[in-house]
Formats: C-alpha cells, sequence, structure tokens
C-alpha cells in the first residue's frame, strides 16, 4: 500500500505542478488583507481562526461551504455559538461581514459557480485553506481528495484577475522521517523536496501540497505555509476534536496502572487558540513573503510520564513504574475497552511494528526548529501550559470526567 501510495503521490506532484507552470500569473501587488477566501470555516481549526477574525479584526471573508438541507448561514452560526456570549453579535458579524460561497473543495474549480469564482477572484486579498483530512490512519488516496486535489484550484484562484496570498496550514510531520530503519526529524530547510521516508500517508499528502505550493510561489503567487505537530485543545473556550490521537493514547492509560518510564517523551503541541492567534496577529503581514513556513510548536513539552502520572492521580490509580515496553502492552490490551473511534487508533499507536511503534516516532523528544509571532503569544504558551491547562484539556478531550479531583 506504502508502495503505490508513494507512486501515486509522485504522480500528483508531477500532474499538478506542470498545470500550475502553466497558469498565467500577475505580478503580485502587496496591499493590506481586507477580505480573505477561507476553505474549512467550520472545521477545528477554521472556526476558531474565523471566530478571532470576526472579533479582532475589520477582515470581510467568503466561506466556502458544501450545499445542504440546513442554510449554510446557520451551519456557520452553529460553529461559531460558543465564541460569542451574545449570539446578536454574532449574527449581525456574519450578516456584515461574511458571504457564503457554495462549493465542495473535492469539485473542479472548488464546485464554484461562475459568476461567484469571478466576485471572490476580484475582491479577495487572500485564500486561506484549512479544509483538510487528518485521520492518521487512512491512505494516500483518501487524504489526497482534499489535501492535495484542491490545490491547483485554489493556486489558480489565487492567480485569477490579481494575484493572491495563498495560506495553508500543513504538519511538522512532513520533517519526520524513517529512512533506513533511523528515525529523526530533518527540518534544516524550511522545504523538504524529497517524500523518502514520511511516516504516515497524511504527512505524504501535506508534503504533496507543499510541493504543488512551491510550484505557485516559483509562478509568483505568495506563499505562507503554517505548521504544527498536533493542535491541543484551547486554553480559553472552544470544542475539541471528536477523534484524537493524544486521546487516544491517554485514554488508553487510564486502563492500565502501569506508569511509563519514558522520560524523553514529549506530548508536543500547540493551543487551538494559541495557534489561531498567531494566523490573525500574522494578518497585516501577510501580503510581503513570496515563500515562507512558519513552524509553531511548544519546545518544552510535559513528558508521557508525567501527564499519565497526573491522570492517574486524578483518577486514584495506584501507578506501578513500568518500563516502556510493559507499559505499551498493558495499554495495547487495554484499548480494546475504549469506544471504537478511540480504541482503533489506540492499537495502531502501540502496536510495535519493525522499528518500534508508531507511537515512539510520534513522541520522541525532539528539537524542532520553531518560531513564534510575537512575544506575548510565547509568554501564553510557556505560562499557560500548567497544571491547571492540562486538568481542562483531559476534561476536553473526555480523558477526565468534567469535575474529576
Amino acid at each position: 500500500r506504502r508502495s503505490s501510495d508513494l507512486s501515486e503521490m509522485i504522480n500528483d506532484v508531477d500532474h499538478f505542478s506542470s498545470l500550475i507552470r502553466g497558469l498565467s500569473i500577475q505580478d503580485h501587488k502587496s496591499k493590506p488583507i481586507q477580505c480573505i477566501f477561507l476553505t474549512g470555516a467550520t472545521g477545528h481549526i477554521g472556526r476558531h481562526f474565523l471566530a478571532d477574525l470576526l472579533k479582532n479584526t475589520s477582515v470581510s471573508v467568503y466561506c466556502l461551504m458544501r450545499p445542504s438541507a440546513k442554510p449554510q448561514l446557520d451551519r456557520l452560526a452553529d460553529a461559531l455559538n460558543v465564541f460569542f456570549k451574545d449570539k446578536r453579535v454574532l449574527n449581525a458579524l456574519l450578516v456584515d461581514r461574511v458571504t457564503i460561497i457554495s462549493g465542495n473543495i473535492c469539485d473542479h474549480r472548488l464546485g464554484i459557480s461562475s459568476h461567484e469564482w469571478e466576485e471572490v477572484a476580484q475582491f479577495a486579498d487572500a485564500v486561506y485553506h484549512f479544509a483538510a483530512s487528518t485521520n492518521i490512519l487512512e491512505t494516500y488516496r483518501k487524504h489526497r481528495i482534499t489535501n492535495v486535489l484542491p490545490i491547483y484550484s485554489l493556486v489558480e484562484l489565487a492567480a485569477h484577475t490579481k494575484t493572491k496570498a495563498l495560506r495553508f496550514i500543513s504538519s511538522l510531520s512532513v520533517y519526520a522521517r524513517m529512512i533506513n530503519a533511523n528515525y529523526s526529524i530533518d527540518c534544516k530547510d524550511d522545504f523538504i523536496q524529497s517524500p523518502d521516508g514520511l511516516l504516515t500517508a497524511y504527512a505524504q499528502s501535506k508534503w504533496a501540497a507543499e510541493m504543488l505550493l512551491l510550484s505557485a510561489s516559483d509562478r509568483g503567487v505568495p506563499v505562507r505555509v503554517y505548521r504544527a505537530s498536533h493542535v491541543l485543545p484551547a486554553i480559553g473556550c472552544g470544542p475539541a476534536p471528536k477523534i484524537d490521537t493524544f486521546a487516544s493514547v491517554l485514554k488508553a492509560a487510564t486502563l492500565s496502572d502501569c506508569l511509563p518510564d519514558w522520560d524523553e517523551s514529549g506530548l508536543y503541541g500547540v493551543p487551538i487558540d494559541v495557534f489561531s492567534q498567531i494566523m490573525v496577529n500574522d494578518l497585516p503581514n501577510n501580503n510581503n513573503h513570496l515563500l515562507d513556513a512558519v513552524n509553531i510548536e511548544n519546545n518544552d513539552p510535559p513528558s508521557i510520564k508525567s501527564i499519565v502520572a497526573f491522570i492517574h492521580k486524578k483518577l486514584g490509580i495506584n501507578s506501578q513504574l513500568s518500563n516502556i515496553h510493559d507499559w505499551k502492552a498493558s495499554c495495547l490490551s487495554g484499548s480494546t475497552d475504549l469506544d471504537t473511534r478511540f480504541s482503533v487508533l489506540a492499537q495502531v499507536l502501540f502496536n510495535p511494528s519493525r522499528h518500534g511503534s508508531t507511537l515512539d516516532n510520534m513522541f520522541m523528544r525532539h528539537t524542532m526548529k520553531t518560531e513564534y509571532l510575537g512575544e506575548s503569544l510565547q509568554h501564553q504558551l510557556d505560562y499557560s501550559l500548567n497544571e491547571r491547562y492540562w486538568e481542562k484539556a483531559l476534561m476536553d478531550l473526555g480523558v477526565l470526567e468534567k469535575g474529576e479531583q
């Protein structure tokens, strides 16, 4: 399967890069961003970003949304309600500053009508692609539908009528490689042009998308890529994802009394509201870069050992310090009792493979070349990821029950 994934990925990059090189693209004229086109507005990251935009900027937004039986504006309001105490304020902002564009990210030219395509091309100053397929269990063929195939249409839109900034959420997993049985984090360059050793089909799809964006940048489209290793629950308000890699690991850990002797592990990631704030705060500068990547990471993460110890303390479990192999075996055994969605993912993460387990590679402590946009957000991250934060985060993920003491 991985061999066929690799072949399909290379074919996608070659084919769509060729199409992008054939586009007619005008010289980009830098100007303040006053209007954006956004995909994934009701998704996990998109809803946080859109709420921040509406609250903290005057930017207007074209939101791509699939047609459905429920009115699209009502669906969007449902996704944003949690961020607004006064629903009348939200509704006024939606009416005043949001335009719904009917379409489908998977269709040619995003399924947008010719009239609306021309409107967006004329008035939008930037294109933000937040729609994504993120399940690490899926194949490349599944991920490419959302993560790779739409890139050409998005570049085409960014180049039509006037050249617009193009912004994309990727993943730090594009740096993680397994080559000749050796695991490494290769981040010496912003963009790695070899696909060798990528660990998951999800990482392959993000790498392929980045290669297409490199082609767009070569043609004069300003491209900026935002990356994080993992999007953690919010420090403030906001829903947690329905299925989550960390949650699967930690839920399995609640079913074992073993405490992993694994200090060199790291639960990396950035709270979603901090990630969103970084992108919103970056908005005024967003048209001034031809190509760059912003890697956003907490470089002092808690270990799995410390988080599991915290969970066991909250649950009243008398922990027994165990070597990592015994802990993984215990968690793997207990994971069969989890809800199916979490059980399947946990079993993949904990199962031993030729080079250890997927968990070993995903949570190995490392040093990542990262940057934060603004000292205040870095301080917020440094001081907020404390015991109080993790208690709330674990409740949001369903690892601890609400009000667990």
